[in-house]
């Protein structure tokens, strides 16, 4: 399930242990949000969560998390490439100590043109995200809950 308020959009994953399991026995693990608006009107945007596998190179036990463009009621209102600050977080449910990047848009990228398909293939984001083993040593993960967030802030020039 999905919440979005003026730009900052909370994605629960629920089961988040099943998830875990599955990635510790090597199984990839690839997780898209229910997409979201940025506005009204707004860019489509949805986040591409991956568990990397043990196995994995360069990016064994982390979390990758991207952002993607998706095909929108309001793409022909829009400015584009999107350009604008992107920050995500996973929180921290116990003791408020989220772990958060920030990004700028990077309008010669794929990742922020308008998507000529459902949902434009190419992200934009971070392999190495979050260690896995951080999950472990602080309140990210509650009742088989983890929290991500994405604010979004676009510019219009």
């Amino acid at each position: 399930s999905a919440q979005q308020y003026q730009g900052i959009y909370v994605w629960r994953v629920e089961n988040f242990s099943h998830h875990l399991r599955n990635q510790e026995a090597g199984q990839p693990i690839v997780l898209h949000s229910p997409p979201f608006y940025t506005g009204r009107p707004g860019y489509k945007l949805c986040l591409r969560l991956h568990l990397q596998t043990p196995s994995a190179p360069r990016c064994s036990n982390f979390i990758s998390l991207f952002v993607h463009t998706m095909q929108g009621e309001f793409d022909s209102q829009l400015s584009w490439p999107l350009q604008g600050t992107i920050r995500l977080a996973v929180l921290d449910q116990v003791e408020g100590q989220h772990h958060i990047e920030v990004m700028e848009t990077k309008p010669d990228l794929q990742a922020f043109q308008r998507p000529t398909v459902m949902r434009n293939p190419k992200g934009f984001g971070y392999v190495t995200f979050l260690h896995l083993q951080a999950l472990r040593q602080r309140g990210f993960v509650k009742e088989d809950v983890l929290l991500v967030r994405c604010e979004v802030t676009p510019r219009f020039d």
